[in-house]
């Protein structure tokens, strides 16, 4: 075999290497002056709704990590002045994380209750005032072909320095009722020395909203037909 044909083998071996080597460095580059693409952060931060619950009539899921579920007082690991869900629930679905640890936050949980033996009509579900309040009407009501939903928004629930956000969602399915209780709850953050705690913002209830919200949207009835809830 000649000089030349060795060399041209040996040439051609060394490019071989070179590329890859440099390979996996070339893909990696971006072009001069685009940005960067993000990388989708839905796997880190959508809840996984890994858990559910179901009284037979009606499913409801969680996320597998957040939230903690309990059927009676006792069985709640969040202990405030105002609780997540109020005594005498069927089912309590409490935010139970440390994320809000050192800020002026509470507690937040969905209160579920079947109120078939007290609202026995579709007409006294939807309409009758939440136990506490009176002269409350829904401030919004859907109807659909089997099953209809009203909303009762915003309503307070205050303590001395503790105050609470309720959306209350009835449900009539035939001759169900159920009552879904979504709630924040905070303390006044003007009650503690000054930078003793950080404040609960905005941006951080509406994030915690928007948790208990999806929760919501997950309700199911037999059939697998999914609850569309009001606004």
């Amino acid at each position: 075999m000649s000089k030349k044909i060795i060399f041209s083998v040996l040439a051609l071996l060394i490019l071989i290497v070179a590329f890859w080597l440099l390979y996996p460095l070339m893909q990696d580059r971006k072009p001069v002056g685009q940005p960067a693409v993000p990388q989708s952060s839905t796997s880190s931060s959508s809840p996984v709704f890994g858990q559910s619950i179901s009284d037979g009539t009606i499913t409801i899921s969680y996320p597998s990590s957040g939230f903690g579920l309990a059927v009676n007082q006792n069985q709640l690991f969040v202990h405030a002045y105002i609780p997540p869900c109020n005594q005498g629930f069927n089912f309590c679905l409490y935010y139970n994380t440390s994320t809000y640890q050192g800020t002026n936050f509470e507690s937040a949980g969905i209160a579920i209750n079947n109120l078939s033996a007290f609202f026995p009509t579709a007409e006294k579900c939807l309409n009758t005032p939440p136990e506490g309040y009176t002269n409350v009407t829904p401030t919004s009501t859907v109807n659909h072909n089997n099953y209809s939903v009203s909303l009762f928004s915003n309503l307070g629930n205050a303590a001395v320095g503790h105050y609470a956000t309720d959306n209350i969602y009835r449900l009539a399915y035939g001759k169900q009722c159920y009552e879904f209780d979504a709630r924040i709850g905070e303390t006044q953050f003007a009650n503690y020395p000054a930078g003793s705690i950080k404040l609960f913002t905005k941006s951080d209830y509406n994030f915690i909203e928007s948790e208990l919200q999806s929760i919501l949207n997950t309700i199911t009835l037999p059939g697998g037909e999914k609850v569309i809830l009001p606004s």
